[in-house]
């Protein structure tokens, strides 16, 4: 019987999903009633992608000319493309903590946020958080969820500690190792302006405490050369 009951909760494990997640549930979203896979799927439909300006671009409007500290680099780019970027913000996000119903992808059957299907009894995500409505199949990850970032994260609750003063999880390897800076995590990268602190990407910590996308400091760093 148990064989059989825990044989019907992974049924379809690893089989349903987006490129975000693998998980067996799409969301629909409380802020247009439309159905996604994920909040991300979302929100990458309800962005403009002509809004979203490249690296090559910002050097080019820069002259590549080389700045000492990071605050005249943002200064520059964020002065530079100001027309560029005034419709950013105007994209609409799901609010993770909004969503109410799912649809199980097995059965296709519309519910309240659970982690079991209602109808035919599949575990929607291996992974899954009632605070963040989130799921996910791939335990692989780490998955943990930091009650002060108040969202899930990955890499293993081990690996990560919550600095207070800069308002985010870090490595442990930074533990009295970083320069804080307030709420340092709770903004848009200077590069590509996807916000920091939820973003799937790996964020670094540069010396002066202020953050950015690893990817996106690394490509910085090449067309800086």
């Amino acid at each position: 019987m148990d064989g059989s009951y825990n044989d019907r909760l992974d049924f379809g494990k690893m089989g349903y999903g987006c490129k975000h997640y693998r998980r067996r549930c799409k969301i629909r979203a409380p802020c247009c009633n439309e159905v996604f896979d994920c909040r991300h799927c979302h929100n990458e439909s309800t962005f403009n992608k002509e809004f979203q300006w490249s690296f090559f671009h910002i050097t080019e409007s820069v002259q590549s000319k080389r700045f000492n500290s990071c605050n005249s680099f943002v200064t520059c780019v964020c002065l530079d493309h100001q027309s560029m970027l005034r419709n950013v913000f105007d994209r609409h996000e799901v609010i993770r903590y909004d969503v109410k119903q799912v649809i199980c992808s097995v059965c296709d059957t519309e519910q309240p946020v659970a982690q079991v299907c209602t109808n035919c009894g599949v575990r929607m995500g291996e992974y899954f958080c009632e605070v963040c409505k989130f799921y996910d199949d791939d335990v692989d990850k780490g998955q943990f969820h930091c009650d002060d970032c108040g969202i899930c994260r990955v890499g293993g609750r081990e690996n990560f500690f919550h600095c207070n003063k800069c308002g985010s999880c870090y490595s442990v390897g930074l533990r009295d190792n970083h320069l804080c800076v307030e709420n340092s995590m709770r903004h848009h990268c200077p590069i590509c302006y996807e916000y920091l602190f939820d973003s799937l990407k790996d964020t670094t910590v540069m010396k002066c405490g202020h953050t950015m996308h690893c990817e996106c400091y690394h490509e910085m760093i090449e067309h800086d050369k």
